[in-house]
Formats: C-alpha cells, structure tokens, sequence
C-alpha cells in the first residue's frame, strides 16, 4: 500500500522484483517511460514516484 502525499489516500501499489521484457513487454514500455515506478491516486490525481531495485531482463537483447 502506498498514500498519496496530496490526500492521504491508501491504494495498492505493484513492486516488481524483476521484470522479463520478452514476456512483459507492457511493462516493458511501463519501465522505459518510468511510470513503473509511479502511483496515481485515484481519489486525488496526485502523481507520486517511488524508487526501488528491480532486476530487468531482454532475451531479445542478448546477443
């Protein structure tokens, strides 16, 4: 769970702990564009940023 920083809202938020690119390529684009890392409040709006690891893997990239 994470609170909204505006309203104090409580909502769920998903920490990936890896994330494969071959098989997730929606997070993938997710990742790339950092909204991963973000949480809007559904009652507020308020678009908060978290930091945490995550291991990222691309099949496709490896040579």
């Amino acid at each position: 769970m994470v609170k909204s920083s505006k309203c104090g809202h409580e909502d769920g938020f998903i920490i990936w702990q890896s994330l494969n690119a071959t098989l997730n390529p929606e997070a993938k684009a997710d990742m790339m564009e950092s909204s991963l890392f973000e949480h809007k409040c559904p009652k507020c709006g308020q678009v908060d940023s978290y930091t945490y690891d995550l291991l990222y893997y691309d099949m496709e990239s490896m040579s």
